[in-house]
């Protein structure tokens, strides 16, 4: 029997879908919206619950279909057949998305993410107070590409699940580990996981580059309107800032956390992981080789 496809926008299905692009609707149903092909296989990959998938199938290129409508079905997961016009009125702002999913999401807490992680951290990046979706997106994504361990929400303004966070973060929302908490409760809990606090302000005198990023490392990026909150100033073991020659006074700030995540890298790869005892020349090796050892984070 052929499925029907939903035409109307009136449908009570799709009055749904269109209530959860509100942080209240969100709130109050505790689901959220996934748009797109890769973020909806990201969180596929991440065991997050998704509770029904929407397809605009003339629309949703042939891997994409060939993917996950089969795996949804099979995990007994409602796939429901939408118009074009009806693909563009449950699409979050602008963008036309020919796949969108419905998920069930847990709170993040502290306690959750040291459960997440295993092991002692390496390197986390600390969001202090970010105001705009697109930037704690692009964060996450940014903190992905890197290796971090982890993402502390301190003082959140911004819903991370806002539809834009998740689309600018290409799904790594839902496969980096994250929590919020206020700024008192985050620092604890660096301090509890080893980690060094190193903030970022552009009145500290030392440059990023200067400052010892190699052992383990909370880097805290404060918002672009107001920068680090005071308290974590206060606490840090160190104040670093990004040089800023023209006549602007700062980036924009997933640029700068980009930068200063990068340069954590950077240093950490730096570091000698291990070495192997080189034969002398008249053990019959006529030069020395190293052998070659892929650095880690930590």
């Amino acid at each position: 029997m052929k499925e029907t496809v939903i035409s109307s926008t009136r449908n009570p299905r799709i009055r749904e879908v269109i209530q959860l692009r509100d942080r209240r609707g969100r709130k109050r149903t505790g689901l959220i919206l996934i748009e797109g092909q890769a973020e909806v296989s990201c969180a596929m990959r991440a065991g997050v619950s998704i509770k029904g998938i929407f397809l605009c199938q003339d629309m949703l290129s042939h891997s994409g279909a060939a993917n996950i409508e089969p795996w949804a079905r099979t995990h007994n997961i409602p796939c429901h057949q939408v118009t074009r016009d009806v693909a563009r009125k449950i699409s979050y702002g602008d963008r036309l998305s020919p796949l969108l999913a419905i998920a069930e999401v847990q709170e993040q807490t502290l306690d959750l993410l040291r459960e997440r992680i295993g092991g002692g951290p390496s390197l986390v990046l600390v969001l202090d107070g970010f105001e705009k979706p697109g930037n704690v997106g692009a964060a996450f994504r940014v903190a992905d590409g890197v290796g971090s361990d982890a993402i502390l929400l301190s003082n959140p303004v911004s819903d991370c699940w806002n539809p834009n966070t998740i689309r600018a973060s290409l799904g790594t929302v839902f496969t980096l580990p994250f929590a919020e908490a206020s700024a008192a409760d985050c620092f604890a809990w660096c301090q509890k996981e080893g980690l060094r606090v190193v903030v970022s302000t552009p009145f500290a005198d030392q440059i990023y580059s200067d400052a010892d990023l190699s052992g383990p490392t909370a880097l805290v990026v404060g918002s672009e309107h107001r920068g680090a909150d005071a308290f974590w100033l206060e606490a840090a073991s160190a104040k670093v800032r990004i040089p800023m020659t023209g006549y602007a006074d700062s980036l924009n700030a997933a640029v700068s956390t980009g930068i200063l995540l990068y340069e954590a890298l950077r240093q950490k790869r730096a570091l000698p992981i291990c070495t192997t005892k080189v034969k002398a020349p008249d053990e019959g090796v006529g030069r020395k080789e190293e052998a070659g050892t892929k650095p880690v984070i930590g």
